[in-house]
């Protein structure tokens, strides 16, 4: 019986696992399509990732800009655009388009 209730568990939270996998997603590919101005349906997912970023700044963190220093969990999430590949940070109900390494001072949309 034992057993049978720990599956339960184990299936109940990989459900939520997707599902907050596809919401995380769906922000991505919404902020992105906001900052390159192209609709999110010409967007692809390469690949998504759980992760816990080491603060609030989700892990490209803006110049100038203080951040909560809590574990904040979220997601990678990489698409693809137009033959580019763009990393998105998401936690705590926001998408961050990280810039390209070597461009920190590359622009980002407003939240």
């Amino acid at each position: 019986m034992r057993w049978i209730g720990f599956l339960l568990v184990l299936g109940v939270m990989a459900a939520s696992t997707d599902a907050d996998r596809d919401a995380a997603v769906a922000l991505a590919k919404k902020q992105l399509s906001a900052a390159l101005g192209v609709s999110a349906d010409a967007i692809e997912l390469d690949k998504a990732e759980a992760v816990d970023w080491p603060d609030a700044g989700l892990g490209c963190p803006e110049r100038g800009k203080m951040y909560a220093q809590v574990i904040t969990p979220g997601y990678k999430v990489l698409l693809k655009a137009d033959g580019k590949t763009y990393a998105v940070h998401v936690g705590a109900g926001r998408a961050v388009v990280c810039p390209p390494l070597g461009k920190g001072g590359a622009k980002r949309p407003r939240e």
